[in-house]
């Protein structure tokens, strides 16, 4: 997970906010569609939980605090978010992100700092976080330690080390692990898995 910062309120959801008094199951395919548009773009197009690459066709609307809790917040743009939705079809163990959760409440947040900075990872690709509620929610309720997404982390990782290594021969040194650091935090990157890689970039330069 990265933090997601919403600013102020897109003039999409605005207007349909006024169109359909704040009700979210109002809304048509079309409209849904141009909510989740700005979602994913303001997301540089990485689910909001696991981080993967996302598009119009393989994401969904996802309400942090769900509709069956607080239908007044149904089309708050603040409590949107986009994420995958590619595991719809696949067995039980194998679902994540809101498929996964269904209507479970979540105690970590996307959008505060705070919760993101308990996150830590293995270097086999597994993500928990210091917080007991918060790795409930991670590793039970969105069940983002599936095998999947941990050889999916692991193997972004290995891929960058392994064409770092190719180019420069040798072992990454401060320098090159700042630049990389440098770009995966810039606000417009949409490398996926860029959580993991920044941590486990961070590790490795604090041995470096």
């Amino acid at each position: 997970m990265l933090k997601i910062t919403k600013g102020n309120v897109k003039p999409v959801f605005y207007q349909l906010n006024i169109k359909h008094s704040g009700n979210y199951n109002e809304l048509n395919s079309d409209e849904k569609d141009s909510l989740k548009k700005v979602l994913i773009e303001e997301q540089h197009s990485r689910c909001a939980y696991y981080m993967c690459r996302i598009g119009m066709d393989n994401s969904t609307i996802e309400h942090y605090i769900p509709r069956s809790n607080d239908m007044t917040l149904s089309l708050d743009y603040r409590n949107l978010f986009a994420v995958c939705d590619k595991t719809r079809k696949k067995p039980r163990d194998m679902q994540t992100c809101d498929v996964h959760r269904n209507n479970e409440a979540l105690h970590i947040d996307p959008r505060q700092q705070n919760d993101i900075d308990t996150i830590y990872y293995t270097h086999k690709g597994y993500i928990h976080s210091d917080n007991e509620e918060y790795e409930i929610d991670i590793s039970e309720t969105l069940n983002l330690n599936c095998q999947m997404l941990v050889d999916n982390r692991a193997r972004t990782m290995k891929t960058l080390a392994e064409r770092s290594n190719r180019r420069q021969n040798r072992e990454w040194t401060k320098e090159q692990i700042k630049k990389y650091l440098e770009k995966l935090e810039a606000p417009d990157d949409d490398t996926e898995y860029a959580g993991y890689l920044i941590y486990m970039l961070k590790k490795r330069l604090s041995r470096a």
